[in-house]
């Protein structure tokens, strides 16, 4: 009998034994699981913000060259009118002195 105890109290201490490194695995697989999804949510939110700012970036990229593209067209614009201001201006300019000749 006092076999069987000692038997079954040793059984009991290994039991408990095992239950608590089993609680201790578990307790470090869960730290770990943790601590890698916290990892990869964190890669993740910088990724998206990394893409964010790319787009945003390249959004604004687009702006100024339609900007810069507008504003070259305004100018070439303003200056094809110049150009035939100054071209009625001459031609009036020219038919004037012509007309001065023939009248004298």
């Amino acid at each position: 009998m006092l076999g069987e105890e000692l038997a079954t109290q040793e059984r009991e201490k290994t039991r408990k034994c095992e239950l608590m490194n089993a609680r201790t695995i578990a307790k470090s697989v869960a730290q770990q699981d943790a601590t890698f999804y916290y990892t990869q949510d964190c890669k993740k939110q910088m990724n998206l913000e990394m893409a964010s700012s790319f787009a945003a970036h390249r959004e604004y990229k687009q702006r100024e060259q339609q900007f810069r593209a507008m504003e070259e067209r305004r100018t070439a614009e303003y200056t094809l009118q110049a150009n035939k201001d100054a071209d009625r201006a001459y031609r009036d300019s020219q038919r004037l002195v012509a007309q001065r000749k023939r009248e004298e």
